[in-house]
C-alpha cells in the first residue's frame, strides 16, 4: 500500500511538472516570437 501511495504521489508530481514544463515552453516560445 505504501508503495502504491508513493507511486501515485510521484505520478501526480510528474504530471504537474509536465504541465509546468509545457506552459513554460509555450511562454518562452511566445516571447521569442
Amino acid at each position: 500500500m505504501a508503495a502504491g501511495k508513493c507511486r501515485t504521489k510521484a505520478m501526480k508530481i510528474a504530471a504537474v511538472a509536465d504541465v509546468l514544463h509545457l506552459s513554460s515552453i509555450s511562454l518562452l516560445g511566445g516571447a521569442d516570437r
